[in-house]
């Protein structure tokens, strides 16, 4: 009996040519039509001459940074829409044009110098070295697009096919994973988007400066699927096999997933310097916004003694400000004490600031409260600026507990490192660990390309389950090892640096292990575990 042939009023055929109409149409319009780049231009020009003059009227003039980013933004539908309707040397000036503007303008408004200011404020041993890296990644990054072009049209046809094949795969994972996470967190807080309708523009910056601690989540497995789906679909095909066939060798063919995955593992560091640890704060600090309750304090009631020649100190803190170098710390009660735990001096003052010229300290409003030792009444005096210039403590000794390791960038883990050696304090590991972790972290997108090319790449007629499956298993085993070997480094049963990098160690040695078997032709299996007989 012959199946019915589909009608054109089947809705699944209504939906395919609508599918098609639709794809047609956008293809047309943006990638045939000749007057769409014309019209986007005189739009978006005309867009940015019209914000100029509304600033002169008003009298409000914008610096260079501004103007730079007013015309890039308004001039980019223009010219993204060339950049993917060119082809050859256009392309690349067409990259050029939108990359090198906005890191110019970049460099002009970056704040690397409030940074270091802040932390020779609190007392800190500043890092302007770190600040400088940061600097030069992030401006490399933004340029590095063009050259990433110009790579990709100066390689050959067949590398930019096995190029292809690995960036879209890639590229779908990363947007569907972030959807499926865009989901979950509406759902988590729709409730308070209900209540505080914030706008449109508030609720883009509060996802949009979340997507670098998303990128640094999600780049490890997209790069894990990527490379497995592609290679996988060109085994299947036998379009691998004769690639090997035309005379290129194994290492050579899969060289634009290693460029990839290298250049992969270089945004993710851009991302992981400071960028992504700070995402999580940040998006507390927008929630807050929404809410109209502000947060105007890094913590409440905060504890700190110190002892020192036989002396203790207990500092009582009310509150540490966001901005501690303009207002200082809030609702302060010291307690001083001799070698007998006995009262000697307090000092209660509603707010303490901290002159790192000087190193001295300045009390607001204080009362200070002597207790002689004679057995006689208290004697308390009032003082509307009370100093002191023979204490140790800084601002920074008196909130570090308070600073998590997850939440720092590397120039804040390595300011860290250095004032704690500086003050003979102990190691802190947890910091150090984290610090060079900073490092190691994103060169594990490249190491699972190393591990999982050899397991997608199927010769014979055997299904790609079994290498899919062992791919999926060491992706596992890495994610396990590196955090028993950073655990290992916090507790201090394990060097620091060969904790961050010994797990992409291992796994880098294993697969140029499965690579060199798959190379010669020989099947790549991990050992299984047998029932034992008795």
């Amino acid at each position: 009996m012959s199946a019915s042939k589909p009608t054109a009023s089947d809705p699944f055929v209504l939906k395919t040519s609508f599918s098609r109409g639709l794809g047609e149409a956008v293809r047309r319009v943006f990638l045939e039509n000749r007057w769409i780049v014309p019209l986007a231009l005189l739009l978006g020009g005309g867009a940015a001459v019209a914000g100029h003059l509304a600033d002169a009227k008003r009298g409000s003039s914008q610096d260079l940074e501004h103007e730079i980013l007013r015309w890039l933004l308004l001039l980019l539908p223009c010219l993204l829409i060339l950049l993917i309707r060119t082809r050859g040397w256009k392309q690349v000036v067409t990259a050029a044009s939108i990359f090198l503007p906005a890191a110019m303008a970049w460099m002009l408004r970056d704040q690397s110098i409030t940074g270091i200011e802040s932390t020779v404020f609190s007392g800190q041993v500043p890092v302007p070295e770190a600040f400088l890296i940061k600097r030069y990644l992030i401006t490399a990054g933004l340029l590095s697009p063009i050259i990433v072009i110009w790579m990709v049209q100066r390689a050959s046809i067949l590398d930019r096919y096995i190029f292809r094949e690995f960036a879209f795969p890639f590229v779908f994972c990363l947007i569907a994973f972030y959807s499926i996470w865009l989901v979950f967190d509406l759902n988590d807080n729709l409730s308070d988007f209900r209540e505080h309708s914030p706008s449109i523009r508030d609720l883009l910056v509060f996802y949009f400066v979340q997507i670098p601690h998303i990128f640094t989540k999600l780049a490890d497995a997209a790069v894990l699927i990527s490379t497995v789906y592609a290679l996988s679909r060109l085994s299947q095909s036998n379009e691998f096999i004769a690639m090997l066939g035309s005379g290129r060798s194994l290492g050579r063919t899969l060289m634009p997933l290693f460029l990839s995955g290298a250049y992969i593992s270089f945004i993710y560091l851009i991302f992981n310097f400071q960028w992504a640890p700070q995402g999580e704060g940040k998006k507390e600090s927008l929630l807050d916004q929404f809410s109209g309750d502000q947060k105007t304090a890094i913590a409440t009631k905060h504890l700190y003694v110190n002892k020192q020649e036989g002396r203790t100190r207990t500092w009582y803190i009310g509150e540490i400000p966001l901005k501690l170098e303009a207002e200082g710390l809030r609702f302060i009660d010291i307690q001083e004490q001799d070698a007998d735990q006995r009262r000697t001096r307090a000092i209660e003052a509603s707010s303490a600031t901290w002159d790192n010229e000087s190193r001295r300290w300045s009390f607001h409003r204080a009362h200070v409260t002597l207790f002689p030792g004679d057995g006689t009444a208290p004697q308390s005096k009032y003082h509307e600026w009370h100093h002191e210039n023979n204490w140790g403590e800084t601002p920074w000794q008196l909130i570090n507990q308070r600073m998590e390791p997850d939440y720092l960038g590397v120039p804040g883990l390595l300011s860290y490192v250095r004032t704690n050696r500086r003050d003979g304090l102990p190691p802190a590991l947890p910091y150090l660990t984290t610090l060079y972790h900073r490092w190691a972290a994103p060169w594990g997108c490249f190491t699972i390309i190393f591990i999982a090319a050899p397991l997608g790449i199927v010769y014979s007629r055997r299904g790609i389950l079994g290498g899919v499956a062992s791919a999926i298993f060491l992706f596992g085993a890495i994610i396990f090892l590196t955090e028993l070997f950073l655990s290992l480094s916090k507790g201090g049963y394990l060097p620091a640096l060969a904790a961050a990098w010994l797990a992409n160690g291992i796994f880098l040695v294993l697969g140029g292990i499965f690579l060199y078997l798959r190379a010669r032709n020989r099947s790549v299996r991990l050992p299984r575990l047998r029932a034992l007989r008795v």
